[in-house]
């Protein structure tokens, strides 16, 4: 599913920048990038492929697509992207210029959990890539960003008000991990976080002038007077500027400053979410402990914990939905800093890993009427109901099991619904 075989094309396994003496140089599309003239650097590298007919060799034909990534990449044509820089590392995956590229893009698409998975690829090869750690750090706390948006919805995120996706942008988003599979970073499991980079449509490497045009745009969609706009989704634009324009404060944001510190077992604040991350990486880099990092020790504790804890039974007054099937421990929790709002909270949602499980929530009330509430690896999440139009609700499959030894309830009646038609886990 890669796309290539080293074992028939070694040369083009071992080697990880074009041989000079068989280099011919492709265009230089700077000038297209620096001026946002995004369409025409992609239509100067198209035309360059056209007329060159393989001049230059394989190595050449991957410059190009990788320069063509990028082009794509600047004009948010991310599906696009993906495909070029696909091509451009499936006859030469040690093509690290090839493998950044398809880090950003995937970064820029709201995939940190892939970018991840390409820098970590790109460390193999080149521990000296330059900002290596940056861009880590980075893309992991974006994908912690987007784990808190999943799991924890409404009590963690910063963007909440702002997640709502058009039919549209869903389509789109199923195209970027339909573009993902049968590749290197096929998805595992779907996480598409918000940032302030997301907020603003801007990319992960803009240009001051970029990040200017985004802003004015973001404005004027958000801007409460807009349809679907509203004063949360404007102040969330504003933030994500102040954030993003100031070196200082888009320095701290990309490392993580806003997650929360692991606490030890007195209350003192332990390492940034950078260190923490630096230290997972290169560790050289960091004083010998010989007895581990006690807030990591502390972390996998607390983790084993939380795994080991069984689910709380379902509350009865949670809306009826096929996560009933999957997840447990869910119950109705009202909001305490928004009066009159209310958010249905799982403990234990399956992620389809395994026993692997999340902890999720969704504001009651997000889902429309044609829309039913259902678990997409370990998220609750509102998708279209097939059966919105009779109205008729199937209950949903056993998935949890009782302990053996351990006494289940009465069979309900009425074909397997209970009076109130939900039913019972």
């Amino acid at each position: 599913g890669n796309g290539f075989d080293c074992r028939e094309r070694p040369q083009g396994c071992e080697q990880e920048e074009p041989p000079q003496h068989e280099y011919v140089p492709i265009p230089d599309v700077s000038e297209y990038v620096e001026e946002g003239r995004f369409s025409e650097c992609v239509d100067a590298i198209d035309n360059e492929m056209a007329s060159s007919s393989g001049q230059g060799g394989r190595w050449r034909l991957a410059e190009l697509h990788r320069a063509k990534c990028m082009c794509l990449r600047k004009n948010k044509d991310y599906v696009g992207a993906i495909k070029a820089c696909m091509i451009a590392t499936i006859d030469m995956p040690r093509y690290k210029q090839g493998i950044f590229e398809t880090a950003l893009t995937v970064l820029d698409a709201g995939r940190p959990a892939v970018a991840i998975a390409a820098l970590d690829r790109l460390l193999r090869l080149d521990r000296n890539w330059p900002m290596i750690d940056y861009w880590i750090t980075l893309a992991q706390s974006n994908a912690k960003r987007a784990q808190n948006d999943a799991s924890k919805g409404p009590f963690h995120s910063d963007f909440s008000h702002v997640k709502e996706r058009s039919e549209e942008q869903m389509q789109y988003d199923i195209q970027v991990t339909d573009a993902l599979k049968g590749t290197l970073y096929q998805e595992t499991t779907v996480s598409i976080g918000v940032d302030h980079y997301r907020v603003l449509g801007v990319s992960v490497d803009f240009s001051p002038d970029e990040l200017k045009k985004a802003y004015k745009a973001a404005s004027r969609t958000a801007h409460p007077d807009k349809k679907g706009g509203s004063k949360k989704k404007f102040e969330a634009v504003a933030a994500a500027y102040e954030a993003l324009s100031d070196p200082v404060s888009r320095a701290l944001y990309d490392e993580g400053d806003d997650l929360a510190r692991d606490l030890d077992d007195n209350g003192k604040e332990g390492p940034s979410y950078r260190e923490r991350v630096l230290k997972s990486y290169f560790p050289e880099r960091f004083d010998y402990l010989p007895f581990g990092d006690p807030f990591e020790v502390k972390r996998r504790v607390q983790e084993e914990r939380r795994m080991n804890t069984p689910p709380e039974p379902n509350a009865p007054d949670i809306p009826p939905g096929p996560y009933q099937g999957t997840c447990q421990g869910c119950s109705v929790v009202h909001g305490k800093h928004q009066e009159g709002t209310a958010w249905l909270r799982c403990t234990h949602c399956l992620t389809g890993m395994g026993a692997m499980f999340e902890e999720s929530s969704l504001q009651m009330g997000s889902c429309k009427e044609d829309e039913r509430i259902t678990n997409h690896h370990g998220a609750l999440m509102c998708e279209a109901d097939p059966d919105a139009a009779s109205k008729v609700h199937e209950p949903p499959p056993e998935i949890f099991h009782e302990p053996e030894g351990q006494e289940g309830g009465d069979e309900p009646q009425n074909g397997g619904e209970e009076p109130n038609g939900k039913a019972e886990l």
